[in-house]
């Protein structure tokens, strides 16, 4: 009543806004070859809604090439050496400013879903769908970013 009187009408308890759950993008190695992580970089900066990670899985990929490129019979053309450099620097910047995250696939393991089902995944596609089931756990909006067909596909089935 006092309060009322000397200031007006009593003040509305603030409602807190409900905290906004990130969308978490999981990159696969072949989107950040063939000059797509500048496009990742760009699109990730400075957004606080948005997590890009990395899985493993796709460092062990990145890293396999870039040891194979310095070999004189690797076979790469030097447009496709260019890009695994540029695809590091990216991914090491990015981790190394703490700006994107990497995670292992740990946990639970989908490979006996996929042998059941019969899908023919090589050992780093079933990485890094581990890793992304594993986040999904987790975070409501989890979405795997890639362009490959099957793992897409796969993917889809899994409900990721």
């Amino acid at each position: 009543m006092i309060f009322k009187k000397w200031f007006g009408k009593k003040p509305k308890r603030q409602q807190p806004e409900p905290k906004q759950e990130p969308k978490v993008f999981v990159i696969d190695t072949n989107m950040l070859l063939n000059r797509k992580s500048d496009f990742i970089a760009k699109f990730s900066e400075g957004r606080q809604d948005i997590v890009i990670v990395i899985p493993w899985a796709v460092i062990d990929e990145l890293s396999g090439f870039r040891r194979r490129s310095f070999s004189e019979r690797s076979g790469f053309s030097s447009d496709f050496k260019n890009d695994i450099r540029s695809a590091w620097s990216v991914v090491s910047d990015r981790i190394d400013a703490q700006e994107w995250r990497t995670i292992g696939s740990g946990g639970k393991t989908f490979k006996e879903i996929f042998q059941r089902n019969g899908f023919a995944l090589g050992v780093n596609d079933v990485r890094i769908l581990s890793a992304v089931g594993n986040l999904k756990e987790k975070f409501p909006r989890v979405f795997l970013v890639s362009r490959d067909r099957t793992l897409c596909e796969v993917a889809k089935k899994l409900g990721i």
